[in-house]
């Protein structure tokens, strides 16, 4: 049991470096972009409390919005933005994660097929982060 928290506990450290990356890449024009993005999200009285990125993101994760497990709606918010190289980075993670999820559970076949599907993405993915550094 011991290995299982040792092992959830660097997980959840990826994470919140993960989301501390993210935040020290936002933008103050990307900030209120996302609020305004949010607005169904998030009530406007409430927008005004959350001054920076990492704030915004702590109040979506109590609302259940971003999670560990679940950085799709926030990848699509970035993708909106064109903020392709905000979707890499949550790209790599996930797929770091899943890499690190099944070595954990010693599956090293399906490690070697997540690793080619993810070689084919990370090329796909490499080229649209071309694109948002050329804009």
């Amino acid at each position: 049991m011991h290995i299982f928290r040792k092992w959830t506990a660097k997980r959840k450290y990826r994470y919140r470096a993960l989301m501390l990356k993210l935040s020290k890449q936002i933008t103050p024009d990307d900030l209120r972009d996302l609020k305004y993005m949010l607005t169904d999200i998030i009530p406007d009285g409430i927008k005004e409390t959350l001054p920076t990125a990492i704030e915004l993101f702590r109040h979506l994760e109590k609302l259940r919005f971003v999670q560990e497990s679940n950085l799709q709606d926030v990848k699509e918010l970035f993708r909106d933005m064109e903020r392709f190289s905000l979707c890499q980075m949550i790209t790599n993670f996930v797929r770091d994660r899943e890499i690190n999820e099944q070595l954990n559970q010693g599956d090293k076949r399906t490690v070697e097929s997540l690793t080619e599907s993810q070689s084919r993405m990370l090329k796909t993915d490499a080229i649209v982060s071309d694109l948002d550094q050329m804009t």
